[in-house]
């Protein structure tokens, strides 16, 4: 008995959808030739020729643009003095009453010891009060005032003084107020030679040392020992 068998027809509806399986690494030959595509002449020349451009715009820049720029800002920052301006009001007495001019105004505070005799003779703790302010208003007047020919520099001499204003001080302050201070610089010296009695005593020093004989050092030396005890 013959049997026959039917040929199994294949399905050609899904042929189009199938796809391969993807490739986790790629293939030896992509990979040479995408290092051939890189390293070939071509590539290096066109990077080459796209560094070059860029290296000869930043070049015209840097050598017209930029020294244009610094040259206005300097400009700028200048200022070009004339004739007229240096003989206004407000450039030759800038704290005077002119409409351009700021007054200045100085304010003093003063400590005045109020026992200073006591504080000598008996060593009694020093008392001192503070005084103020003392306000003086401030002039500072240019007088002959010249400018360069090229009108880059100009020479003047400054006189300065102040002006006690009564009403902006302290409440029965004057310029006749006497204030007992201190010296600040015989304070600095005495404090650089290590003491009042030091310094005394260089002094003496210096002035016997040159002509006369070692007992008159040391009879010095027994009188400031005798003042400072």
């Amino acid at each position: 008995m013959a049997t026959t068998t039917t040929p199994r027809a294949n399905n050609t509806a899904f042929e189009p959808f199938e796809k391969r399986s993807p490739t986790v690494f790629p293939k030896l030959e992509e990979v040479e030739q995408r290092k051939r595509r890189w390293c070939s002449p071509k590539v290096w020349a066109i990077v080459l020729m796209v560094v070059g451009s860029l290296t000869a715009i930043l070049g015209i820049l840097y050598g017209t643009a930029l020294p244009a720029y610094v040259n206005s800002a300097v400009d700028d920052e200048v200022v070009h003095c004339s004739d007229s301006d240096v003989s206004k009001q407000s450039y030759v007495d800038p704290y005077g009453d002119c409409d351009d001019c700021s007054p200045y105004y100085v304010s003093v505070y003063m400590l005045n010891a109020t026992n200073a005799e006591d504080y000598l003779a008996t060593n009694a703790k020093l008392q001192v009060r503070e005084m103020g302010p003392y306000v003086y208003r401030r002039r500072e007047i240019k007088m002959d005032v010249s400018l360069s020919d090229d009108a880059s520099t100009v020479t003047y001499k400054t006189y300065t003084y102040h002006t006690f204003v009564v009403d902006q001080s302290c409440d029965g302050c004057s310029e006749s107020d006497e204030i007992v201070s201190f010296d600040t610089g015989y304070f600095s010296v005495i404090a650089a030679t290590g003491g009042e009695y030091n310094l005394l005593k260089a002094v003496a020093q210096s002035s016997f040392l040159a002509n006369k004989s070692l007992s008159v050092v040391n009879e010095v030396d027994f009188i400031l020992v005798r003042i400072r005890n």
